[in-house]
């Protein structure tokens, strides 16, 4: 890099962001970032230590503190009736057939990929994996060694996909649906497969905070729908906090990055993580800092990114939906546990909401593909395309404002799963 190059960074993005980035890369390049994130595997004892349990080697209490307390979440397994009732009477035979075949396919590791095709993964899962170019990122580097770009190993996106889990919202609305076991002991082998294969801070899967979040939700959204399957044993439940409790303190100590660095949605999908952890997990010594600091930086980054007429600040409007998803699942966790945002970020995201209603075209539900589009959807909870963008917009107006703004239809289901 030449004086050139130093000069338009500075001119495009500040001083103050040009001395951070330098900060931050020789900290990486001098050993500094890899010691604040260890690779030091956790045992059941250290994680019990981190919880306001006292003196107890019992690692059955955190299953039963999650069980206790269900109600935190917004889906509750006592009513996984009307669930089922909604989706065997409002789906085509052709729909459901449909849903069944991409959870079946998933479970051999062909998985839907941003909600358009599907890739092969391998049987059992290869993490590691890009499907398109065969590429294999190494499993024993630490991931602040890693980058990210490179011709070599082909659009990082790839390997990322599988380890979002989009799979999971398809086996927990198969489970739902069926009642199959199947679904439950698929969602249990590939958590378990996962972590046994992508130790604490080593590999390509912990290189981004926002991908650890979305992992986060669908662990935790399958841990809730699952949680009176069989298959849901006590031991699964604590191997999976402990994967969660760590997946927060990654999120927590770079979140700086996000923020400062990256500048975009990035910082509210790992705000969103804090915030999710510290609101469902009260029993750890952390929760309630990292709920605090969630929330801080929910209300911080929102009022930051959105403008005043409700458009957002990476002008596109698939970002923006999942900006709104972030958000839908935020402001319906802080709901039902008691918790509020300020008057002033719920104003800015209705109008964000009213921003994409109008941009609709009314019989599809489809907006302008304006802006980067790498098929991000963190929640796939409808039959609905992709290109839809009504089951989103729905459901974030009612949480918002206590009313749909369409008439009932396929788009119901994200609102029937948040609501």
């Amino acid at each position: 890099m030449n004086i050139s190059d130093v000069y338009k960074i500075v001119r495009n993005k500040g001083i103050e962001w040009t001395a951070f980035r330098t900060k931050y890369e020789i900290s990486r390049k001098i050993g500094i970032m890899k010691k604040r994130f260890p690779t030091k595997k956790m045992t059941d004892q250290e994680l019990l230590n981190c919880t306001v349990f006292k003196k107890t080697n019992n690692t059955g209490m955190i299953a039963d503190e999650i069980k206790i307390n269900k109600n935190r979440f917004f889906f509750n397994s006592d009513n996984i009736g009307a669930y089922h009732d909604f989706l065997a009477g409002n789906l085509e035979k052709s729909e459901k057939d449909t849903l069944l075949n991409i959870a079946d396919e998933a479970i051999k590791g062909k998985i839907f990929c941003f909600s358009r095709w599907e890739a092969d993964y391998g049987t059992p899962i290869n993490w590691h994996l890009n499907p398109v170019t065969g590429y294999e990122w190494p499993s024993d580097k630490h991931w602040v060694d890693l980058e990210e770009l490179s011709q070599e190993s082909g659009d990082v996106k790839y390997v990322w996909e599988a380890s979002r889990f989009p799979q999971f919202y398809y086996f927990i609305r198969a489970y739902v649906l069926t009642k199959d076991e199947k679904y439950a002991r698929a969602y249990w082998k590939q958590i378990e497969s996962w972590i046994t294969k992508n130790p604490y801070n080593l590999g390509i899967n912990w290189k981004c905070g926002q991908e650890v979040a979305f992992r986060m939700f669908a662990w935790i959204f399958g841990l809730y729908v699952f949680l009176e399957s069989p298959q849901s044993t006590d031991e699964r439940i604590f191997a999976l906090m402990k994967s969660l409790y760590q997946s927060a303190l990654r999120i927590e100590n770079n979140i700086d990055f996000a923020i400062k660095a990256v500048q975009n949605n990035h910082s509210i999908s790992e705000a969103a993580g804090l915030f999710t952890f510290g609101i469902l997990f009260p029993f750890f010594k952390d929760s309630k800092r990292l709920s605090d600091k969630g929330k801080k930086y929910l209300e911080q980054e929102g009022l930051k990114q959105i403008h005043d007429d409700g458009s957002y600040i990476q002008n596109s409007m698939n970002y923006h939906r999942l900006m709104l998803q972030d958000f839908v699942w935020c402001y319906r966790l802080a709901e039902v546990n008691g918790h509020s945002f300020s008057i002033e970020l719920t104003d800015r995201i209705n109008k964000s909401v009213y921003f994409s209603y109008q941009m609709q075209e009314e019989r599809t539900g489809m907006v302008p593909n304006y802006g980067a589009n790498d098929g991000a959807l963190i929640f796939p909870l409808s039959i609905c395309d992709y290109l839809d963008y009504r089951p989103q917009i729905n459901t974030i107006h009612y949480i918002l404002n206590g009313k749909r703004l369409y008439e009932p239809g396929p788009h119901d289901e994200e609102l029937l799963w948040f609501c």
